[in-house]
């Protein structure tokens, strides 16, 4: 999504404080103008009508706010929600960049949030979360967000959202270029399968992988002590469980 350091840190700041006035003031009087000014800047000039926007900082924004008051009025939204094995993501997250990253909560880089973060709707107890790996605490990330996204959805009751998912296959960890194309059709552009062929599979982390074997085992030990999680009987104040189960999305 590419916003500067300055406004990504400024953003997670707004989460630890659960300040949705600031956070809401920002995105009306900045997000929202500068979306509307690449329309307007390119739009006549090349003929273009959509604007695709991507990346990691939508993580911070009250979506529904965002959603209902702002983008609806200005645009014909579509969403697309890309679905991967969340052990996958976790250790996507865990090991960026090689080598493990420390505990969210102490980390000011990175999109990564921290459960103690007032807007953060799953909350470990602090005893829970000490004693949880890096690798689980960035399940928990996975975990927050695909709560978030549930309780945007709710919050639509019967307002109409456009929504198009995208999974990963199980077995490569990879999209298929027939899903690449139906993701074309419903944003109405040219498919990049034949792009996407000849670009190299770049990855970013480096050093050596956790297993599998050593990711299912973490992640059995999160499904028994997270409250979220429907493998275990642990009382939850979520309103929701969901699935923890290492093959999981």
């Amino acid at each position: 999504d590419g916003l500067p350091d300055l406004n990504r840190l400024q953003l997670k700041n707004w989460n630890r404080e659960g300040n949705t006035t600031e956070l809401k003031r920002y995105l009306v009087e900045d997000r929202l103008p500068k979306l509307l000014k690449i329309m307007k800047f390119f739009g006549p000039k090349d003929g273009l009508n959509q604007l695709v926007k991507f990346g990691h900082t939508h993580i911070f924004y009250d979506l529904e706010t965002y959603h209902r008051e702002m983008l609806s009025h200005e645009f014909d939204v579509k969403w697309v929600r890309i679905r991967r094995k969340r052990i996958n993501v976790a250790r996507s997250f865990a090991q960026d960049s090689g080598g493990h990253r420390p505990d969210p909560c102490l980390s000011e880089a990175g999109v990564v949030i921290c459960p103690f973060d007032k807007m953060s709707i799953l909350k470990p107890s602090r005893i829970v979360w000490d004693a949880w790996t890096v690798f689980i605490q960035h399940l928990w990330f996975v975990d927050e967000i695909e709560a978030r996204w549930r309780v945007f959805l709710k919050n639509q009751g019967d307002g109409r959202v456009e929504i198009f998912t995208l999974k990963f296959q199980e077995n490569s960890d990879t999209i298929s270029p027939a899903d690449v194309d139906e993701l074309a059709a419903f944003m109405n552009v040219a498919s990049p399968r034949e792009v996407m062929r000849r670009m190299p599979h770049l990855s970013h982390i480096a050093g050596q992988k956790m297993s599998e074997s050593e990711m299912e085992t973490e992640a059995l030990q999160y499904a028994n002590t997270a409250p979220w999680c429907r493998q275990n009987d642990l009382e939850s104040s979520v309103g929701f469980e969901l699935d923890c189960s290492p093959d999981a999305y």
